[in-house]
């Protein structure tokens, strides 16, 4: 059995990280926990290796720390996350690594089109990569000598240590009053195509409803107030998440939590269903609405309409549940109107909350192999720190009529054409009785993203 330190790197200039599959990206407004790497640690220990894990992001450990760690400890592996975005400064644990004999594994989802070979001449100090979808329980097999380890879906984890965490209190969502917050995932897998999603197309695999409640009951007797789900769609399969709610239900747990789900889902499953959820403390739902008009919808392979949206954000307040709008701009050929369009959707439905992000490419999706049959990407000139999902002023390529500096300027635009509008009063006077020091967080929110300039912020 080896030694096997489980590291989530420190942050990108003091600023926090989320390095989980699809979201990879530095962002200003949360502090993320490291779930996957926690159920990565639950795997390896379960299977016998001796296991650490170290969050040197959510903890803000400089790297002088983390070097101490490894040399401490002197794992024969060590397991590490990163982004596109981060890659040179995360990698650098690896560095860190090679200098105590040990050997590295990378995962990053982002980069799953790019060979282990590309991937491995740009940090020589890493041993493998791994840009798979199910990676759970191949980390252990290249950790035990398989030279071609095989994925293995995982429908299960053993129970994940999320006693290596000592304390919940870094880690917080939007605002620093929404925590204690976690991140836990039930189920993993999409069967949807849209064009530009990395998790596009991928079987739908479920862990268990009664293995989950045991996870969540343990999360809050430990204190924690908010619970996130990170499955791409978690009312897809209503049976199971139904018996999650009973779960909650019959265990009589306490906590706020919040979803992703998909707009023609929310309308398919009814107000009913939300009503239930909401009565067991669902207290929000992420939803990609992606674009303003059904011509840009299409082009996307998104499967909804303005319509559906629409109707699937009013059924979110009816139940009482905040509605958190995704939003993109910038999609191969997008105009500025159908843009603003955009903007001008979320200044009329008002969703409680949303955010805009240019579209950037990545490697094995429709977009990725569209944009580069047209010419409008070079894989080998591009730099892969400007293919994140959040704006870092490193974008490496052209998908309209405009530059990367106009489109900045174009969101920045929407971004104030929508706060200083009736959505910013509507959701004050609607949620603030309920929420105070949410609304307070958002409102300080608002006020940074500004400053920022909209940069490293969804």
């Amino acid at each position: 059995m080896s030694k096997v330190l489980v590291v989530n790197p420190p942050r990108f200039h003091g600023i926090p990280v989320i390095r989980e599959d699809r979201c990879e990206n530095a962002d200003r407004d949360c502090v993320q926990t490291p779930t996957s790497l926690v159920y990565i640690t639950g795997i390896l220990r379960s299977l016998g290796h001796t296991v650490r894990l170290l969050d040197a992001n959510g903890y803000n450990m400089p790297k002088p720390a983390v070097l101490w760690q490894i040399h401490k400890f002197k794992p024969d592996w060590v397991v590490l996350r990163s982004t596109v975005s981060t890659f040179e400064e995360d990698t650098k644990v690896a560095d860190y690594a090679k200098m105590e004999g040990a050997k590295s594994i990378l995962l990053n989802w982002n980069l799953h089109g790019v060979s282990e070979e590309d991937v491995l001449k740009k940090c020589p100090s890493l041993t493998r990569y791994l840009g798979l979808y199910h990676y759970e329980y191949v980390i252990p097999q290249i950790i035990d000598g398989e030279e071609h380890p095989k994925p293995k879906f995982t429908e299960d984890i053993p129970d994940p240590p999320w006693g290596d965490l000592p304390n919940f209190d870094p880690y917080f969502m939007r605002t620093k009053w929404l925590k204690p917050w976690v991140v836990v995932r039930g189920s993993k897998g999409c069967g949807w195509r849209c064009a530009f999603c990395v998790d596009q197309s991928q079987r739908l695999y479920k862990r268990s409803p009664e293995l989950i409640g045991d996870e969540l009951e343990y999360l809050v007797n430990r204190g924690v107030k908010y619970i996130s789900f990170f499955d791409d769609t978690w009312e897809s399969d209503e049976n199971w998440s139904m018996n999650i709610i009973k779960q909650i239900e019959d265990r009589q747990l306490k906590f706020r939590w919040y979803i992703n789900s998909r707009s023609d889902m929310i309308v398919r499953r009814g107000l009913a269903f939300f009503k239930r959820a909401r009565k067991a403390g669902l207290d929000g739902s992420s939803f990609g609405i992606e674009f303003g008009t059904d011509e840009m919808l299409k082009r996307v392979k998104k499967d909804t309409t303005v319509a559906i949206n629409t109707e699937a954000t009013q059924i979110l307040h009816k139940a009482g549940i905040k509605s958190y709008a995704s939003l993109m701009m910038g999609y191969l050929g997008e105009t500025k109107e159908q843009m603003m369009e955009t903007a001008n959707w979320v200044r009329r439905v008002k969703p409680t909350a949303f955010q805009i992000n240019p579209v950037y490419p990545i490697f094995g999706t429709t977009l990725w192999a569209e944009a580069e049959s047209m010419g409008l990407i070079d894989k080998s000139k591009l730099d892969w720190k400007g293919l994140a999902c959040v704006p870092t002023g490193l974008m490496d390529w052209k998908f309209t009529e405009y530059s990367p500096q106009e489109l900045y300027k174009i969101r920045r635009q929407m971004y104030r054409k929508i706060y200083f509008s009736s959505w910013a009063l509507y959701n004050l006077l609607k949620w603030s009785w309920r929420n105070p020091e949410l609304t307070l967080g958002y409102g300080i929110s608002m006020l940074g993203r500004m400053r920022n300039g909209f940069t490293f912020s969804h």
